[in-house]
């Protein structure tokens, strides 16, 4: 059984797609293969998810190696929907913010709510104070 490699990183990908669109014509030709290689996991991932089987096939006879990805399901909704998770995922990538970005704005939360935290604890034992004389 043959395993995925590991998908790109963000500039990895972006490094590539560089290539891709103003490198030479085999760096260029390199590029979309790493691309196009390290992408099938998450096709997988996301066939799996929605009961779709696929099948992968390389043809190396051409002289650029083409390849050619084949899908079965019950439905074609199941297919459409395994689609447009797949975009999303891909589009939504660069869009989203870096998860130490997502950890500095929870810890200035974490921060923001610390201060009122003690302001109400100071309050609940005043009126316990209040309460118990």
């Amino acid at each position: 059984m043959q395993t995925f490699q590991k998908p790109l990183n963000a500039a990895e990908e972006a490094h590539y797609v560089h290539l891709l669109k103003e490198g030479s014509e085999e760096e260029a030709k390199r590029a979309k293969e790493i691309l196009i290689e390290r992408n099938l996991r998450l096709v997988a991932h996301v066939a799996k998810k929605y009961h779709v089987d696929f099948a992968l096939k390389k043809d190396t006879a051409a002289e650029q190696p083409r390849y050619m990805v084949f899908f079965k399901s019950r439905d074609a909704d199941a297919i459409t929907a395994a689609f447009q998770e797949f975009v999303s995922r891909r589009i939504g990538r660069e869009e989203r913010p870096s998860i130490r970005e997502r950890l500095n704005q929870a810890r200035e939360q974490a921060e923001r709510k610390a201060e009122h935290r003690t302001l109400d604890r100071e309050k609940v034992k005043v009126k316990d104070r209040s309460v118990q004389r």
